[in-house]
């Protein structure tokens, strides 16, 4: 883990020797009632196993929540739910029914964006847990995940042309994931590991170098954050120039001071080869400051090396908590399209947002 002083980029700020609170208790509640209503929600599923269908531990609202539910409270939430569900889709075999077949190309999409979800939210728990080996089921997940990995290394991923999550320029996130897990799962991976799995773990380190785009700081972000869990992604020089750039997009105003804006992180493609001639039609906080990419950012930057007290994570912290809403959550608008409240939609990216404002929260007291 590399040392960092960002206030060589920052400059000095000052800040208070009060934080201000926020609440973890209706941070929890708000996810709670959010992965309930995912959990519960009346959209067609394909059979599981004889038990019926499951729905899928979406990347916005059943994803980053498995990360942090347990820390926030006592209990772990829905957990036992959400990795029941994987399991049961783990231990179904690998023919089991895709999540989505249409339209042509989704299928590899389904099974590529499940393997590295399935392994990644396992890898973290039982690293949480405190295993020492992984699991026979995370075990399972690897299988599953080097069965649909392409011959370039990569992995198919859902492209629904919604940034920054579901395009086509997404895998490489995607496959920061898979990165995580590899490095993140007890016992898995290292070195001297097997030829046949360090060859797949090589060709995935290929892939992440030769797919990376400098000006996604989004996607810069996750390679730190994956650069901290297995080695061989990036060299300390690159490891630091990253953390500048993304230290350069952190606001400096006195309203929003230390916290960072999505829309600003990339000239995002929506899935095209050029950015759009003319933006989409947007909610007017969509190209603000936001919660899901401060948060994202400050846990990552801890997890490199910057220190909790370092006036970058200060400023971010303390915007979180000045940010929180009274319901619990932290609201964050799609950079993609601007959606109707009515939309079943219109609160994934809040979704995300709360639970990376409250990891980058209860980071930032633990270090």
């Amino acid at each position: 883990m590399m040392l960092f002083n960002s206030s060589l980029a920052w400059g000095q700020i000052e800040t208070s020797d009060k934080p201000p609170q926020w609440n973890k208790i209706k941070a929890a509640q708000w996810l709670d009632n959010r992965a309930l209503w995912w959990l519960d929600y009346p959209i067609k599923q394909t059979p599981t196993d004889h038990n019926g269908a499951v729905q899928c531990n979406a990347c916005h609202t059943t994803h980053t929540y498995t990360l942090v539910r347990p820390k926030l409270t006592q209990g772990a939430g829905l957990n036992e739910r959400i990795f029941d569900n994987i399991r049961r889709r783990l231990v179904a075999g690998p023919g089991v029914a895709p999540w989505f077949v249409n339209p042509p190309g989704r299928l590899t999409q389904s099974r590529g964006s499940e393997a590295i979800n399935t392994t990644y939210l396992l890898a973290m728990k039982e690293a949480r847990e405190g295993a020492l080996q992984s699991s026979p089921l995370l075990i399972t997940a690897f299988e599953r995940l080097w069965l649909h990995q392409r011959a370039d290394g990569g992995w198919d991923w859902f492209n629904f042309t919604y940034e920054p999550l579901a395009t086509i320029e997404a895998q490489h996130f995607a496959a920061c994931q898979a990165a995580v897990a590899i490095g993140t799962a007890p016992g898995y991976f290292n070195e001297n590991a097997l030829p046949a799995l360090k060859g797949r773990v090589d060709k995935l380190r290929n892939w992440l170098k030769a797919s990376r785009n400098p000006n996604n700081l989004f996607g810069e972000a996750w390679l730190l954050f994956a650069s901290t869990r297995l080695q061989g992604l990036l060299t300390p020089q690159e490891q630091n120039q990253i953390i500048s750039k993304l230290l350069q997009k952190q606001n400096r105003d006195e309203v929003n001071k230390g916290s960072w804006a999505l829309y600003e992180l990339n000239d995002w493609r929506y899935s095209e080869k050029t950015a759009p001639t003319k933006p989409r039609k947007l909610h007017p906080d969509a190209r603000k400051p936001e919660a899901y990419s401060t948060g994202l950012i400050a846990y990552i930057l801890m997890q490199a090396g910057v220190k909790s007290d370092d006036p970058s994570i200060t400023s971010a912290l303390n915007w979180l908590r000045n940010n929180q809403q009274p319901d619990g959550s932290w609201r964050t608008y799609s950079i993609s399209v601007n959606r109707s409240k009515d939309d079943p939609a219109y609160l994934f990216l809040s979704d995300e947002a709360t639970a990376w404002a409250s990891l980058a929260l209860l980071e930032g007291e633990r270090s």
